[in-house]
């Protein structure tokens, strides 16, 4: 099971909980280290996606890539928010082995939870059956979920 981290001082473990995805809610998510919605996709302790390298690439003939991973409806995910139990993983910090794109130095990886908190776990640059971090053998992302979903 997945172990709870430390966060800094305005980390993800001080955004509480409110049971609404608003505007107001995701505002609250960032703890306004970023400006507008654009740099909400990148982070500013990702490599390599930090809200400038999403900014300088949003218009490029490649695309933008973003700093996190999104749930969609893999892994039995409902298709409404609200129709999943308040400890599944909708969002997760992008950490991937193979590809060396991670967040927060491999060191905790922040899950956005179904109910709207967000909650920061010990992680590492390996893909297991404990960590955030996917490759692309196997399982892959499928782990990172279901390890989300058991961290609670």
């Amino acid at each position: 099971m997945p172990t709870l981290a430390p966060c800094p001082q305005g980390g993800a473990n001080q955004t509480g909980r409110n049971g609404t995805l608003s505007r107001r809610h995701a505002h609250r998510l960032t703890n306004g280290y970023v400006g507008d919605t654009l740099e909400l996709f990148g982070c500013p302790s990702h490599t390599p996606y930090t809200p400038q390298y999403v900014r300088a690439n949003w218009n490029g003939k490649s695309g933008a890539f973003c700093a996190y991973s999104y749930r969609e409806t893999s892994v039995g995910m409902k298709p409404k928010l609200e129709l999943n139990p308040p400890g599944t993983g909708v969002v997760v910090d992008e950490n991937d082995v193979d590809l060396q794109y991670y967040g927060h130095a491999w060191q905790w990886a922040n899950v956005l939870f179904a109910d709207t908190h967000v909650s920061g776990y010990l992680n590492a640059p390996i893909a297991n059956d404990r960590y955030f971090t996917r490759d692309h053998t196997g399982p892959g992302a499928d782990r990172v979920w279901q390890n989300a979903d058991q961290a609670q």
